[in-house]
């Protein structure tokens, strides 16, 4: 018994939806808690030990170009 490509694809379908939108949250809230950590560090936490003078000239530049 042979299966067709499309036959195969058929059955493959639902689990990558679903293996791709999970994949996809998982990423974003991946993303949103790096972020409120960040957040937490530079405001509710020691905001000073990231400041641009603790962390050198380099972060007190706002564009490359500068």
């Amino acid at each position: 018994m042979s299966l067709s490509g499309e036959t195969v694809f058929r059955a493959i379908e639902v689990p990558l939806f679903w293996l791709g939108v999970l994949t996809a949250a998982w990423l974003s809230v991946c993303s949103v808690y790096r972020l409120l950590s960040g957040f937490r560090v530079w405001v509710l936490g020691n905001g000073s030990l990231v400041s641009p003078n603790k962390l050198g000239k380099w972060a007190d530049r706002r564009w490359p170009w500068e």
